[in-house]
């Protein structure tokens, strides 16, 4: 890469940190937020809670979570499923699937189905939890939830609590999650790096943050 010469360079702190105060900060919550293990969609007014020892990713285009020998994977159908999510289940999300005991049933008034294949990831063998949550005419949420087979039946009861928590949440709440802001402090005599850590709005690692 080639030095460029600047003629005249200007250092200015105070023009530059004015500048850098009031910036927008990490994700857009419009985007979704990640809370513990909790994911909420302010935009699309829906939240869940993860199995617990989850630790949860937003993606663009879905959200991952890892723990406890466990893996879901949350995004949204495209194209939209028009029929009953039963026959979703079966036969229109994993082509060539063989899906067993497929169900249908509501999430907090909200048509719902499930179903159990095998896969394998990674040439690791699995079973997968396929669940399909219909929240409008323009909006399937998919879970695909994967452990051993042997692990299976103690992770199962906590994928479907995970299913269960999946909710519509208020404008009023969905309004409260704002993007984070840059905010230049001066540091006070006694004041530390832990100190001043411990003032961002970040729910872990603050101090990986601050450094």
């Amino acid at each position: 890469e080639a030095n460029i010469p600047v003629t005249n360079p200007a250092l200015n702190r105070d023009r530059f940190l004015s500048q850098v105060n009031g910036m927008i900060w990490g994700p857009d919550p419009r985007d979704g937020v990640v809370q513990g293990s909790t994911f909420i969609h302010p935009g699309l007014r829906f939240a869940f809670d993860a199995p617990k020892g989850m630790t949860l990713q937003n993606q663009p285009s879905q959200v991952i979570g890892q723990g406890g020998n466990a893996v879901v994977i949350f995004d949204l159908a495209d194209p939209v499923p028009s029929g009953a999510l039963a026959d979703y289940i079966s036969s229109g999300w994993q082509e060539g699937a063989k899906i067993q005991d497929v169900q249908s049933f509501e999430v907090n008034g909200m048509e719902a189905a499930t179903g159990v294949t095998q896969a394998s990831i990674q040439d690791t063998q699995v079973t997968v939890r396929l669940v399909a949550i219909r929240k409008s005419a323009k909006e399937v949420y998919r879970f695909i939830f994967a452990t051993p087979p042997d692990n299976f039946a103690a992770a199962d009861k906590k994928f479907i609590a995970s299913v269960r928590s999946c909710r519509e949440i208020g404008a009023q709440d969905a309004a409260g999650y704002r993007p984070k802001h840059i905010q230049v402090v001066t540091v006070q005599p006694g004041e530390t790096a832990t100190s001043l850590a411990g003032r961002m709005r970040t729910d872990e690692a603050q101090a990986d943050w601050f450094r």
